[in-house]
This record gives C-alpha cells, sequence and structure tokens, in this order.
C-alpha cells in the first residue's frame, strides 16, 4: 500500500505525458459546396518515444433528420515544415489517417499540418441560407487539447451570420 502511494505522481505524470498544446483549424468554403481546411497541431510527445499521431475524421453529420456525407480527398500532411509519410483507411463513419514513420520515433514538440479537400460539406437543406456543421477537431483523440480554434471564410465574399460552436 505505501509502494502504491509513494508512486502515484510518478504515475500521474506519465498518464498525462502526451497533449496537443494548439489545435487551429481553417476552412475556407468556395461556392460550388466545397471546403479547404488546413488544421494545424502544435503536439508535444514530450519524453515518450513515438512514431506520430492518429487523425480520425468523421464523414457524415447529421442535421435534424438529414445526414450529410462528405468525400475527403487531396490530402497532404507536413511535420515541422516537411512531408510526413501516412497511410490511409476508412470505414462507413470515418477516414483515418496514420500519420508518421513507423521505422523511427520521435519525441518532444511538433508541428503537423493536415490539408485537405471536402465535397458536400456545405448543407442547403433551408430557402434563406447554407449552414457548415463541421467537427473541428474530430473525436477519439487519446490526450488533451489544450487550446483549439476554428476560423471560416469564402473565396466569394460571403461572411458569416451566425457561429455557433459545440462541445
Amino acid at each position: 500500500f505505501l509502494f502504491v502511494l509513494l508512486f502515484a505522481p510518478f504515475l500521474v505524470k506519465s498518464a498525462l505525458a502526451e497533449k496537443i498544446d494548439s489545435y487551429d483549424v481553417s476552412i475556407v468554403a468556395h461556392k460550388d459546396g466545397s471546403m479547404n481546411i488546413v488544421e494545424t497541431i502544435q503536439y508535444d510527445f514530450e519524453n515518450l518515444n513515438k512514431h506520430g499521431i492518429y487523425r480520425y475524421i468523421p464523414l457524415y453529420s447529421k442535421v435534424g433528420n438529414l445526414y450529410r456525407v462528405i468525400n475527403i480527398s487531396n490530402v497532404e500532411i507536413t511535420r515541422d515544415g516537411k512531408k510526413e509519410k501516412f497511410t490511409t483507411s476508412r470505414d462507413k463513419e470515418q477516414i483515418n489517417f496514420k500519420i508518421g514513420n513507423p521505422d523511427k520515433t520521435i519525441t518532444g514538440p511538433h508541428l503537423y499540418k493536415i490539408s485537405y479537400s471536402v465535397n458536400n460539406g456545405i448543407g442547403s437543406n433551408y430557402e434563406t441560407h447554407d449552414e457548415i456543421y463541421w467537427n473541428g477537431t474530430g473525436n477519439d483523440w487519446q490526450v488533451v487539447i489544450e487550446k483549439a480554434s476554428i476560423k471560416f471564410a469564402s473565396d466569394f465574399g460571403i461572411e458569416s451570420q451566425e457561429l455557433k460552436c459545440f462541445t
């Protein structure tokens, strides 16, 4: 019992070793209903030896009784400004990116940029307006996200009139 109490602080520290310092998303909407997305992830592995990160992006959203199924293409991923290896898999609910070199481990802080295009991401379910429902950080992160932001823009002069965020 005494052993557990003496080493408990070290166990907590190791459980919290990995974290995302910041997760910033930039979305540019296009008139044809597509979007370009750039995710900038400041990830800190601290002293852990890891190969990289996983990114899971949901492929559908439900708005009322309607489902919007998206398509992701033109994926590019960098780590610290250089192209990074990644593999892609998908199931009916999400696309999965396994990012990193399986033959190499890394530690400490690294800056990941994940860029991709989305088709069918803008909803035109209403006569008076269109809506974007976007899961900015996705689900299934096994580490703490210290800070997150999302920025919307369009390339055709439309400004957002209302922004709602959910966690």
